[in-house]
């Protein structure tokens, strides 16, 4: 008897490793059935009778084995179970060699919703692919042959099969007499249609896929007709008891595929991604109550930060958050509710806005119970209260709608004495976890949030933008990190969903397809082992060719890692720098291009399809040559501004051009160019060819600044100078790429016995949206709109004055000397701000002796100089500067020169 007991859990876990490898089931459902273990109940019986005790155990030793693997069967709730095939070991027979094929008809009820007679299309549409026989498609019911009926039909409903039973987006397949049956839970609406909001259940199509995952060997690998792979059968049967159910893990499951396009819409569908429950909570407070529209009448709602209240935006979206602790604000947040149930009576976002910057002030810092970094709170708390209290005020005018926030940013740890309201669903943010999984101490913190809101919140869904927010769509395969992250969510029954952020837009099926693969098939099942997974992705996508791909994206995985671990520093940032980018790939760089050979040449043999996937890795590949090459060739430049370095740097950036604009169509799946250029963009990053094609020409922009004769004390009354006299500048330019910029902006800059003179005047046709919150000198000014200048009198360019000037005339001054800032230092200037109808400007006198010159410049004397203008009211906002930098404000390699002489003017 203790040996059954034994005995009986260890059989149950065998069993669960084998569904999660993925292995056949058939000989155990069989074993499962009544008329195997019947006798042992009769022979136990017999047993007791007789009081024979070693056969009474060992007949209830095998009735306790059979039980345990019974209960078993249903032990993973959302994941598809394969059981109960009943009936004799003989098959249902659908196509065979010759003229011996059955007659089948697919029938779809009348009057079905759109994704049944969706889902009938594409079954007929496979089977005629895999088999080259197509099966009619009918409403009616009738005559010889086999019925295949799809989706909730009236014959379904004969035979028991209740899609009511069903669970959300759940399906069964069963066979029963000459039927078989493939029914979902559906709703109405296209399944092609992935709008978060207009998203359908697709059971029944999900029925479809499984049993052409099944029976037709059929896989999606990539979106388009390329990446459908499909078996060429001579004969098809299925199990004449076949009894399959399905149903996801998580309610909703999101990958960022474009899914805009057809056919990656139909690549989610039939990986079987999609959602049964709204969860779109994006950043949404300047969307409800903005401090452009409420921050003049009530500055009081909004972010108490250095004890001024932030009433303005910072690039439309960021900053500008809310004083959550004022009942004012629950009330309107609360009517912003109402008002939005009567178009989206599913859900309402309370989720901040992005950018920082929270308040301050005493009634929300006291509802804050531990720290999240040295010196700032942890706000979890606070936003978990102003959920409730939103909920409490809504009451009952919003049946049914759900509330969603972020714990993200400062609010990323789970509350310590708060709990979410029911009805309140929270997005756990854990971006960049490809790289804090190979760091011990960040890895315990992600995964102690991941687990701390699930273990409190009833509703909590997994967001993550895996790679971090940009990286220039370079091949991972970060798929251990992946399954951590994905598994350890799906071990509690409060998560509910996952959104993967991959790319925004376009999809690099040819740099990530294993990861978007792994992901999806997860995200249904994640009892699924990875192995499995990846072995049927890349035997699937590649055939003869998997061996080096797999070989491929291992090795690039296995050196990321490497990398990510020999870090000292932990990273607290969910954005990479590229620091990644040479140790990840140019230490391999030669064996990926023999595995990449090699695959093309095994895929030679096969069909187009199959030679294009393998196409688009090696493309993908050869993208990651190119920006290698290219962060190689800027780190050269930067170390010598030669114009040998420049020209290498204008030949690498011409090819990579040419080479995204080759693979910039929508379709294209090898990599993904609106990635690339966001990512470009977001970092500043040096490819404008203006910055090299100056240094080949040895251009350089000057202003000849004319010494003149002042009297008295001008620094007393800056507008009284001389100004007539000035040299005024080109206007200022784009500082990304050195485009004119419609908003002008132009320096006036003279010199006396004791001061250099600088008047900038900024055009600004919208001065209410100016950026003007800083009051503090030496304050964070850099953060509102502001002029700057950069002064080095040496030319040396190893160490410059820095001062930046809001509207306001409040002003930051700071010594940069190579990597390090001295913020002590004072340049001693004096400032005079003024506005008018259509712009603001500033005036300034910067005294000799604070640079530490001993008297005036002379005629003929060099400086290298910079003058630059952020502009927040422009959306997006814009960097100018006089001299462009093709990047950051700070490098003076890229400065101008004031040319200083005794008298005249001109440039």
């Amino acid at each position: 008897m203790r040996f059954a007991f034994l005995i009986a859990p260890w059989i149950r876990t065998r069993l669960r490793n084998s569904e999660s490898k993925g292995l056949p089931q058939n000989n155990l459902n069989k074993f499962l059935q009544f008329d195997v273990w019947h006798p042992a109940v009769a022979g136990w019986l017999f047993a007791s009778m007789h009081s024979r005790g070693w056969l009474c155990h060992m007949f209830l030793t095998v009735l306790l084995i059979c039980a345990s693997l019974s209960a078993c069967k249903n032990d993973h709730a959302g994941a598809d179970t394969k059981g109960n095939t009943v009936g004799k070991k003989s098959e249902m027979l659908l196509l065979a060699n010759g003229d011996q094929s059955p007659e089948v008809r697919i029938v779809v009820a009348e009057g079905a919703l759109e994704t049944p007679r969706e889902a009938a299309v594409e079954l007929q549409r496979l089977v005629e692919k895999a088999t080259g026989r197509k099966w009619p498609i009918s409403n009616s019911i009738g005559g010889e042959g086999i019925h295949v009926v799809v989706g909730p039909h009236p014959a379904a409903a004969e035979a028991g099969l209740r899609v009511e039973d069903l669970p959300p987006e759940g399906f069964r397949l069963r066979v029963k007499g000459r039927y078989i049956f493939l029914v979902g839970r559906d709703t109405k609406g296209s399944p092609w249609d992935l709008h978060w909001r207009r998203a359908c259940q697709t059971g029944t199509l999900f029925a479809v896929v499984e049993f052409a995952r099944e029976f037709l060997e059929a896989r999606w690998v990539m979106p388009g007709n390329d990446g459908e792979v499909v078996a060429k059968l001579s004969k098809l049967e299925v199990p004449a008891g076949l009894d399959v159910q399905g149903a996801p893990r998580f309610l909703s499951r999101r990958i960022t595929v474009d899914n805009t396009q057809r056919d990656g819409a139909r690549w989610m569908r039939f990986n079987r991604l999609g959602w049964s429950q709204i969860t779109a909570f994006g950043h949404n407070w300047y969307q409800t109550i903005s401090p452009d529209k409420y921050g003049k009448e009530h500055p009081e709602w909004f972010a108490l930060v250095d004890g001024v209240r932030q009433t303005h935006m910072r690039n439309g979206e960021y900053g500008g958050q809310l004083c959550t602790s004022n009942p004012e604000v629950v009330k309107k947040m609360a009517e912003c509710a109402v008002e939005n149930y009567k178009e989206i009576p599913e859900a309402f976002s309370l989720a901040e806005n992005d950018g920082g910057s929270h308040c301050e002030c005493l009634n929300c810092r006291a509802l804050d119970v531990e720290e999240w970094h040295p010196g700032k709170p942890a706000l979890a708390d606070r936003l978990a209260v102003f959920a409730n209290r939103v909920k409490e005020t809504i009451g009952d005018r919003a049946p049914g709608m759900v509330l969603g926030y972020y714990g993200y940013h400062q609010g990323e740890l789970p509350p310590v004495k708060t709990k979410l309201a029911p009805g309140i669903i929270l997005g756990d943010v854990h971006n960049s976890y490809d790289l804090f999984y190979h760091q011990k101490e960040a890895r315990a913190y992600q995964l102690r949030i991941l687990k701390g809101w699930r273990e409190q919140c009833a509703q909590v869904h997994l967001i993550t933008y895996f790679h971090g927010m940009t990286w220039w769509s370079l091949p991972f395969s970060a798929t251990d990190a992946l399954t951590e992250l994905i598994k350890t969510a799906a071990q509690y029954s409060s998560s509910q969903g996952v959104y993967l952020g991959m790319t925004y837009r376009h999809d690099a099926f040819g740099t990530q397809g294993n990861e978007y693969y792994l992901a999806a098939a997860l995200m249904w099942d994640p009892r699924r082992s990875t192995e499995s997974v990846l072995t049927e992705y890349y035997q699937a996508a590649y055939g003869p060719a998997a061996a080096p791909i797999k070989e491929y994206f291992e090795m690039i995985g296995k050196n990321y890692g490497a990398w990510a671990r020999a870090q000292t520093k932990v990273a607290a940032d969910e954005c990479h720098d590229d620091s990644w980018v040479v140790p990840t790939y140019e230490l391999i760089r030669r064996r990926c291009d023999e595995l990449i050979q090699k695959a093309a040449a095994a895929a030679g043999g096969g069909d187009a399809a199959l030679q294009k996937r393998v196409k688009i890795v090696a493309e993908g590949w050869e993208w990651t040559k190119f920006q290698t090459d290219t962060i190689k060739g800027i780190e050269e430049f930067k170390k010598d501004h030669s114009k040998e370095n420049a020209r290498r740097m204008l030949d690498i950036l011409k090819r990579r051009q040419a080479f995204c604009e080759a693979h910039a169509a929508a379709d294209n799946y090898a990599i993904s160019v609106p990635e690339i250029k966001m990512t470009d963009e977001g970092r500043a990053f040096p490819i404008a060819p203006g910055e090299y094609e100056a240094v080949v020409s040895g251009a350089v922009k000057a202003i000849h600044v004319p010494l003149v004769q002042t009297a008295g004390n001008p620094e007393a009354n800056l507008d009284a100078l001389p100004w007539d006299k000035a040299t005024v500048s080109d206007p200022f330019v784009k500082t990304l790429d050195g485009s004119a910029c419609e908003i002008q902006t132009v320096a006036r800059i003279m010199a006396d016995e004791r001061n250099l003179y600088v008047w900038i005047e900024a055009q600004e046709p919208h001065l209410d949206k100016l950026v003007h919150l800083v009051k503090q000198p030496d304050g964070d000014v850099w953060t509102d709109d502001v002029v700057e200048v950069f002064l080095d009198p040496t030319r040396l360019r190893k160490k410059y004055y820095h001062l930046l000037i809001n509207p306001d005339g409040v002003m930051a001054d700071f010594a940069h000397t190579g990597e390090t800032t001295d913020r002590a230092w004072s340049s001693n200037c004096k400032v005079a701000a003024a506005q008018s109808k259509d712009r603001w400007s500033i005036k300034l006198s910067v005294p000799y002796g604070s640079m530490g010159l001993k008297g005036p410049p002379l005629p003929g004397d060099v400086w290298s100089v910079n003058f630059a203008r952020s502009r927040h009211a422009a959306d997006p906002e814009v960097n100018l500067a006089w001299s462009p930098t093709f990047g950051g404000f700070l490098k003076p390699q890229r400065f101008g020169e004031l040319v200083f002489e005794v008298s005249g003017k001109g440039n």
